[in-house]
């Protein structure tokens, strides 16, 4: 299916299933089962079928036997193991620092806080990385039938840029994909995407037969487009939990602000950091250190304004299920505008929940990590 098509399908769903979350939560979850089905009817009848030419084989060797057993027992010896192959598809663990709840008691203490808000979300694993933003990551250890181990990885980047409430926000949106915010079956379905489109890739590149391949075709980009679209709207939907845990004006300036911060750090920052190592012999080993100081300075505002322009110009499309920051603003009802961007924080986020060594020691880590890969932490 072209880019074209989905997109079709993609507003044709959205048209179709607006206001209608519970309906289109169905839709996705019958289209989920039917992928299971059919995947199980590929599985067991090559299975079968490669077990049976075994066994005609060897009681009955005969010229017609050999033949009827390579030519149909061996193909369906491979749809199996192409099958079993693409279900079984690893999805790696987010790597970074564990942290513990006696190393960051503040931090656990509003994690809770905002658990208990979601219903009770409970983290395996809570990890601070080097790079911006923060993340909920669930690795299936059964493939595409879950048995989920689930981190909330967090930033050290945006931590150290944001102010405790919209730190809080955005940690709140993340807790909404998992919590009972999307209803139960929602919130499987959000998890289920990711491990579909693994094991869909994995087959279509595995050389999948071509049964399996027609109904890889036909199954996936329906059942991704229905997907997306209950995916799109549970972005609406975590955006207003994250507005309730804290404010609209706390979720919405933290969007604002990692907009800005992303630009700021890949076109100013880095690009000096760029620059100084190729003329030393050897990268700086305090990138880290280097970028806490320079997310406690003010952006350019001239350069500030013309992110934000950019980025509020930007429209929701099929690219992301995230919707454009236009419009999730104007889902929180706070305008969109570029002339007035909110100050420096008074205190930032890791100040609050962080132990100043705790906080040290990350800087510390992924700065190393930044030194001896040269970008790679």
């Amino acid at each position: 299916m072209s880019n074209e098509e989905f997109d079709r399908m993609v507003a044709a769903l959205e048209a179709r299933y607006q206001d209608k979350h519970p309906s289109l939560a169905r839709r996705t979850a019958g289209l989920a089962l039917l992928g299971y089905t059919g995947l199980a009817f590929f599985l067991l009848s090559g299975a079968v079928l490669a077990a049976l030419c075994v066994l005609w084989v060897v009681n009955a060797p005969s010229w017609l036997s050999i033949k009827i057993g390579l030519v149909l027992g061996i193909p369906s010896l491979l749809v199996t193991w192409a099958i079993i192959r693409g279900l079984w598809v690893k999805l790696e663990a987010p790597e970074g620092m564990p942290v513990k709840r006696q190393d960051a008691p503040g931090l656990f203490e509003m994690i809770d806080e905002i658990s208990r808000e979601a219903g009770g979300v409970k983290f395996d694993v809570v990890l601070l990385t080097g790079d911006l933003n923060a993340a909920v990551s669930q690795v299936p250890r059964l493939g595409v039938f879950g048995w989920y181990k689930t981190y909330l990885v967090i930033r050290i980047p945006l931590i150290d840029s944001t102010s405790p409430e919209e730190f809080k926000a955005i940690l709140a949106h993340e807790f909404a994909h998992l919590s009972h915010q999307h209803g139960r079956l929602g919130s499987w379905l959000y998890r289920l995407r990711a491990s579909w489109s693994k094991v869909m890739d994995s087959l279509a590149e595995g050389g999948a037969p071509r049964p399996v391949l027609a109904f890889i075709n036909w199954f996936w980009p329906r059942f991704n487009a229905s997907a997306f679209v209950l995916s799109r709207s549970q972005e609406y939907q975590a955006d207003a939990f994250a507005a309730k845990v804290t404010s609209p004006g706390d979720i919405a300036t933290a969007l604002q602000r990692i907009v800005v911060n992303a630009r700021n750090l890949d076109d100013v920052f880095w690009s000096d950091i760029t620059r100084e190592t190729a003329s030393r012999p050897a990268p700086p080993e305090d990138v880290i250190h280097r970028m806490h100081a320079f997310l406690g300075n003010p952006s350019d505002h001239l350069l500030t304004r013309r992110w934000l322009s950019g980025a509020l110009a930007c429209k929701t499309n099929t690219q992301d299920t995230h919707p454009g920051l236009t419009d999730r603003l104007g889902a929180l009802g706070v305008p969109a505008s570029t002339e007035v961007f909110p100050p420096l924080p008074a205190r930032r986020a890791s100040d609050a929940f962080l132990d100043p060594a705790i906080a040290a020691t990350a800087r510390d880590h992924f700065s190393l990590r930044w030194h001896h890969g040269v970008g790679d932490y």
